[in-house]
This record gives structure tokens, sequence and C-alpha cells, in this order.
């Protein structure tokens, strides 16, 4: 098929659910926590809505690998049941006879589960997808489910799923006392134009790419345009664009090819006509979006000479934060930061040199006062937060970071009474960058970080200082300083996905890179991807179109906003992933 010719193990643009390409957008993350809460709290009803094709099936997929084994699961697909029937499948998929020929003998069967079950400290969840096609007695039955509890909580947590027809259902007046039941609920929303952009490039990265394939940035619009952001819908434009792709032996979708699609696919009615045959009006109103966008050149061009004496720098990006920054109560308030760094948008350029020929940079992506994070005191000198090789390693159960870290953490603790991103930001004198990982991730870090984590109260978060992962080990002390070691299923049951890198405070100047570029700096930048298998070619200095790919790609597979320039947030990762051999470079 045509996934060979593009470099793809895959294909990737399948509609059906597979959970190895679930994208997590912002949305997604929270749909998912949703659900994780409801079922930890024993909420007893949640409900997930949706339009067609959003991703619900999946996230249901998602949330069956996500649960721990003390979480017992049972998953209905077809929802054209009875009464009986439901209940039929329920005990079926959790193990059970059910062969009960009555309700009562089944319900009666399902209690039994139940209450062993919560006997143990276990819990049972059952996930009903495309409940809006449940008749009302039906439903009527599994509210008298939820009637099966304890005093301390629900011992069956049912997680509706449907299409928004199902919040029209249960605003019916003979389904109220279902509808007021429902403890959690969450509706997801279309993607928007930037994730649509990261949803096709993972899944590309999920189906094995890595960088021969590109969209162009108006072949993007255009299918973010046609589709409305639902995922259903981009799978089936992004795979017949392949196929125009594949036909005419091109390795580069653009709009032409994505409009041809889309006709295929809706039809030609549907697709948005071209310019010439548009009406009067709207041809005036693109006339004059085009004297807008002159007058905006004509500021860039301005702001661009006004900035050109001012290069970004590490202290430019803490105090432009993108969305999240954790401020601190006293005593804190002076010396705590807690902000995600913004790289440059693509297009106007970033305020420094526009291209640099034949000559070489004088500071290079990641010098050694930038990468290393100071610990306080003059005595005390900066130390490189590493991980060392496995066969350096003093100890089986001992990391390299745990001896330079232990005393200040255990100052930390003394001081502040527990571990907090404010309190290890305040004592190792760092700023903080927070993203969200998957443990593959995690584990290849040279650097330590933070991770909240929830080990107690589902709704009570922690902060665990990570030293690193060994053999699927998670070697990390916890709140109170004590070291742990958790194995990855434990861990992978307590955390989240949320992680904080430790920024270095510096002041240093650092440019940021981008296509057209030359110099010492890019090489370097290339010899790093090469490192980490993102970037085949020669080393040869200049940020051309492969370079451009390949930060990209690395940017994506570390939830990094994805625009292929190298600003402070991709430097960051770079030295996360590359530790001491980054430092040395």
């Amino acid at each position: 098929m045509y996934y060979s010719f593009f470099g793809l193990k895959e294909k990737p643009f399948n509609v059906t659910p597979d959970p190895r390409f679930l994208f997590l957008s912002k949305q997604h993350q929270e749909a998912l926590g949703h659900l994780l809460y409801g079922i930890e709290e024993r909420k007893g009803f949640i409900e997930i809505t949706g339009e067609v094709g959003t991703g619900k099936t999946i996230l249901c997929r998602a949330l069956l690998n996500q649960v721990g084994k003390n979480v017992h699961t049972a998953l209905i697909f077809n929802s054209y049941l009875s009464e009986i029937e439901l209940l039929q499948n329920i005990n079926t998929d959790f193990g059970l006879t059910g062969s009960g020929r009555t309700r009562k003998e089944l319900i009666d069967e399902l209690n039994r589960f139940l209450i062993h079950q919560f006997s143990e400290g276990k819990n049972a969840v059952l996930i009903i997808d495309e409940a809006q096609n449940l008749d009302p007695p039906v439903l009527e039955q599994i509210r008298m489910l939820s009637n099966l509890e304890t005093d301390s909580g629900k011992l069956l947590q049912i997680v509706l799923v449907g299409q928004p027809e199902l919040r029209d259902l249960l605003s019916r007046p003979n389904l109220r006392q279902l509808d007021q039941r429902i403890a959690v609920r969450y509706h997801l929303q279309p993607l928007d134009r930037s994730d649509t952009e990261q949803y096709i490039y993972h899944r590309l990265l999920v189906a094995g790419s890595r960088g021969e394939l590109e969209f162009t940035q108006k072949a993007l619009d255009r299918i973010h345009q046609y589709s409305g952001g639902i995922p259903r819908r981009i799978n089936i434009l992004c795979d017949r664009a392949l196929l125009h792709a594949y036909a005419v032996d091109q390795k580069r979708i653009d709009a032409t090819m994505v409009q041809r699609a889309a006709r295929e696919v809706e039809g030609q009615d549907k697709v948005s006509p071209p310019v010439s045959s548009l009406s009067p009006l709207r041809i005036s109103f693109r006339w004059g979006l085009v004297g807008v966008m002159i007058l905006f050149l004509l500021s860039a061009v301005a702001a661009y000479f006004f900035w050109v004496s001012s290069p970004p720098s590490w202290s430019w990006w803490r105090s432009e934060a993108r969305e999240e920054q954790v401020t601190s109560s006293s005593p804190l308030e002076e010396s705590t930061s807690l902000a995600a760094p913004v790289e440059p948008e693509a297009s106007p350029p970033p305020p420094v040199e526009a291209r640099e020929t034949g000559t070489e940079t004088s500071s290079p992506p990641l010098p050694v006062e930038e990468a290393s994070v100071s610990l306080g005191g003059d005595e005390q000198g900066e130390v490189t937060a590493s991980l060392m090789p496995a066969e350096e390693t003093p100890a089986p159960d001992t990391l390299p970071a745990e001896q330079e870290y232990q005393e200040k953490i255990a100052q930390i603790v003394m001081q502040y009474g527990i571990l907090t991103p404010q309190t290890v930001a305040a004592g190792l004198k760092v700023d903080l960058f927070p993203v969200w990982l998957h443990f593959d991730r995690l584990r290849a870090f040279k650097v330590p970080s933070l991770v909240e984590v929830f080990p107690q109260d589902p709704g009570q978060a922690e902060t665990f200082f990570l030293l690193g992962v060994r053999d699927d080990t998670v070697i990390a002390f916890d709140s109170h300083g004590e070291k742990q070691r958790l194995s990855r299923e434990r861990f992978n049951a307590i955390w989240y996905g949320k992680t904080y890198l430790l920024v270095p405070r510096t002041q240093g100047t650092q440019r940021v890179l981008w296509e057209g570029m030359v110099g010492e700096d890019v090489r370097r930048l290339q010899e790093d991807l090469a490192l980490l298998g993102y970037y085949a070619d020669q080393p040869t200095g200049e940020f051309d179109t492969r370079t451009k790919n390949a930060v990209r790609y690395f940017q994506r597979d570390y939830n990094l906003q994805v625009d292929g320039y190298v600003g402070p947030e991709t430097r960051l990762m770079l030295y996360y992933m590359l530790g001491e051999s980054a430092l040395n470079r």
C-alpha cells in the first residue's frame, strides 16, 4: 500500500479506534482526567458526550489501558438491547455466567460480584458506548444498578458515552432521576486549528514517519476547514490526500491535493467554491482583508527594526509565559516562578538575525552555564543534573542524581515542610516548565524532573522529585523527601503525565534557530538530533527543510509547540534528552 512509499510502517489514518493513535489534546486530557476522577472517587454516574467522530470511543479504549489491575471493567458497544439483554451482557463482560433468565437472578449475581470486589478493595466500571440509543426503560434499569452501594461509595461506576442527543434524552422529565445522579460530565469539542495539525503529525509519528512526508500550512488550513476539526473526518481526508500524493509520486501534501480529496469525500457541492465564483460581496471582503494584511506587514517591518537590537534570551521567555504560571505565597513570593516558555510564532520571524552565510555563531545551543542547575550557595557552585549510564552507577538502586540532590531535597523539606513546585523552585533556584508526557518519554530523561502524582487521594496532588527510571523502576523522592522505588505499573496508576522540567535561571542571550540560517550552532543542532534518531543526513550547518522536519517531529514527540523553530523550549528538552553529552558538545 501507499504507506511504504512514505516510509511508514502502517496506515496512519485508519478510522478504526486504535488506542495507540490516541492524541491527547488538552480537552481529551481533561476528559480522561474527569473519567479517572469519577472512577477513583466512586461517583457513580459519569457522562461523556461529543459529536460524531470526536474520539469518544478511542477515549474509552484509552481509559481501559489507564485503569489499574484493581479496577474491573465491562464495555458495552451494542446499545440496542432490552433490559434483560443488557444485564446479561454486563454480567458476561465482568466474567460472570450471565445465565440468569430473570432480572432478579441477573442483578443478584452482579451484586454478589460487586460486593466481593469491594471487600477486596477493588472497583468495577461499566462503560456503555452510543448510550444515546438506549431506550428509556433500559436507562431506568441502569439507574437501578446505581443503587448497589455501601455507606462509603457506589459499588459500580457507570460511564455513559454518547452523542449530544444523550443530553437531550436525559433531560426528559421521566428520566430526571437518572439525570440528577450524574456527578461528572464532560463534552468533547472539535479540535482547533493548532490541535488539528498536531493530531495529523502525531498519527504520522505513531505510524513510523521520520520526516519524509510533509503537509504544507495551506493544506493543513484546508483540512481543518473541510473537517471542522472532527478527528474522523480528518482521518478520511488525510488518507485520501495521501493517495493523491502517492499517485503523482509526491511526498509533500499541498492544498490542491486536499481540495481534491474533499471533493471526492464530501461531494462537489459541499466544497467551498474557488475565488472566481465568489459573490461580489465576498470578493470585496477579501480585497479589504488584503489591505489589512498589507498594513500588518508594514507594522511587522517597523517592529523588526525596533527589536533587532534585542535578541531573545532565557529571561525573555520566562517573562512571557504561555499558559501556566504557579505563584507562591510568602515566603516564596519573590523567589519562585513557574511558567511555560514561549517560542516565536512562524510568522513574522523572531527578532534575531534573519540569516547568516558562511559564518559561525558564537553561542552553542546549550552552553554549560545555561544547562546547569544552581543548587544554591556560592560555596557549592553549580552542579549539572544528569544521569550516568547504568554501568557507572555506584549501587543497583542508586542514581548519581540522588547523590547530588539528596542533601538539597532534605534542606527544602526541612525549610518548607514539603516538596511542591514552589518550594523546589525556591530551594534549587530554578524555574519550572510544565509539560505532559508519556512514560516512555519520561524514562529517557537524563536529567531529574518533578512529577505530579496522586498516591493517596485522587483529588489531592503531590509532588515527587524524579531522579530517573531504571529497568522500569521509578526512583524518586516523595513529597516528604523519602526515597521511593515504584514499579512502572504503580507509577502509571498515580501519575497522569504532568511533569515539570527544571529550568536554569540564567541571563545569557541565545539566538533562536529557524529554516534558512547557517552556522556552527545549526551543525551542533543537527548532530544532537542525529543522536536522538531524528536527523539521518550528514550535518551541514545549514538549517534546511530536512532539519526543520526533524525539529518538528522532535517537538511533537515531546508535546512542545510544533513550529520548526529551535527556541528555549526545544533547547531545554534537548538538554533533558541528551544530558551531559549535550553540555559537552
